[in-house]
């Protein structure tokens, strides 16, 4: 599973960087989480991906790049909301 960090995975994201020599940048992150455990995690705005060296995370890295683009792009104008929101301004 992916999904964005929060404030209670602060400790096992540490783990991650001591592990795997790296360091925990300050900010949002997309983890990836096996069998409720986090292995990986990519900082939002930018820098290297923190994982466990002792469990295979080599997949799950293009999936972290590609989630972490998607929240990076402007929200699209005309989405579903957009024009619900819209149409019930007109009435």
């Amino acid at each position: 599973m992916l999904r964005l960090c929060r404030v209670d995975d602060d400790p096992a994201l540490e783990m991650l960087a001591i592990l795997s020599g790296g360091r925990v940048e300050d900010g949002r992150y997309v983890l990836a989480e096996v069998d409720g455990t986090i292995v990986a995690g990519l900082p939002l705005a930018g820098g290297e991906v923190i994982a466990d060296p002792f469990r295979p995370t080599a997949h799950l890295l293009p999936l972290l790049h590609l989630r972490a683009e998607q929240l990076a792009r402007p929200a699209r104008s005309g989405g579903l909301l957009s024009r619900l929101a819209l149409a019930a301004a007109r009435h």
